[in-house]
C-alpha cells in the first residue's frame, strides 16, 4: 500500500509539474495572440487609409484628365 501511495504521489507531482509548464505556455500564447491581434488591427487601419488615399488620387486624376 505504501508503494502504491508513493507511486500515486510521484504521478501527482509529475502531473502538477506538467500543468505548470502548460500554464506558462498558455500565458505565452495568449500574450502572442494579443500582440498579433493588435498588429492586425493596425495593419487593417493602414490598409483602409491607403484605400481612401487611392480613391482620392484616382478622383484627382480623373478630374485632371477631364480638363485636358
Amino acid at each position: 500500500l505504501e508503494e502504491e501511495l508513493k507511486n500515486v504521489t510521484n504521478n501527482l507531482k509529475s502531473i502538477e509539474a506538467q500543468s505548470d509548464k502548460y500554464s506558462e505556455k498558455e500565458d505565452k500564447y495568449e500574450d502572442e495572440i494579443k500582440v498579433l491581434t493588435d498588429r492586425l488591427k493596425e495593419i487593417e487601419t493602414r490598409a483602409e487609409f491607403a484605400e481612401r488615399s487611392v480613391a482620392k488620387l484616382e478622383k484627382t486624376i480623373d478630374g485632371l484628365e477631364g480638363k485636358l
